[in-house]
């Protein structure tokens, strides 16, 4: 039996995001079949979902672009007999898939864990707090999660938890101030706007 340290996990994730790339569309679509869990999506619902996904792991996947790899990803799907696509545009899963697209929603499981800790973790935010003391808390209660197996080794990722950070600024969901008080400039975000809550924070990812 081969047993993998926490660190080492971490480290194998960063060499994984490369090889993970090579099939995001694929894995992008299983997760959003996975959103509707026993709801039967038409195509612009999963489109939707779709281009949703590829914006919260944007920073992750930086040079992917969601718009023009949908049609090619469903009709690979349909090829693979994974899905069929009926005349209405309603979506299936066919027997033939649902263990290859469980497989390949699993992949992006750390990814979606520490998002879903920092968003959580920031929708309490009611004072200003330095970046540096928010990245500290989220690791710390991150470790106690990893503890309680609420949370795998793999996704207790101070990157992931910066970008995620940085996901929310984007949406304006934080104002960036500087403190020069100190010797180095501290980076102060404070919260202006409610959290959102991804589609995919709401599933089971194990």
């Amino acid at each position: 039996e081969v047993e993998i340290a926490n660190s080492g996990r971490l480290q194998m994730s960063f060499y994984k995001n490369i090889l993970l790339f090579a099939i995001i569309d694929d894995i992008y679509f299983a997760l959003t079949l996975n959103t509707f869990q026993e709801t039967v999506p038409t195509r612009n619902e999963a489109e939707r979902i779709f281009i949703e996904i590829s914006d919260l792991l944007n920073i992750e996947f930086s040079l992917y672009q969601p718009y023009n790899v949908f049609d090619e990803t469903i009709r690979r799907y349909i090829a693979r007999n994974w899905i069929g696509l009926s005349s209405d545009e309603t979506i299936t899963i066919h027997p033939e898939g649902t263990r290859a697209i469980r497989n390949l929603a699993r992949c992006l499981t750390p990814h979606i864990q520490s998002y879903e800790m920092v968003y959580e973790i920031a929708s309490h935010l009611d004072t200003p707090i330095s970046e540096a003391e928010l990245l500290n808390q989220i690791m710390k209660e991150s470790e106690e999660s990893i503890k309680s197996s609420r949370l795998l080794p793999e996704s207790r990722s101070k990157v992931m938890f910066s970008h995620a950070l940085s996901r929310l600024s984007k949406l304006g969901c934080f104002t960036t101030t500087y403190d020069s008080s100190a010797k180095k400039p501290v980076k102060i975000l404070t919260r202006v706007k409610e959290i959102p809550s991804p589609c995919l924070f709401s599933l089971n990812h194990d």
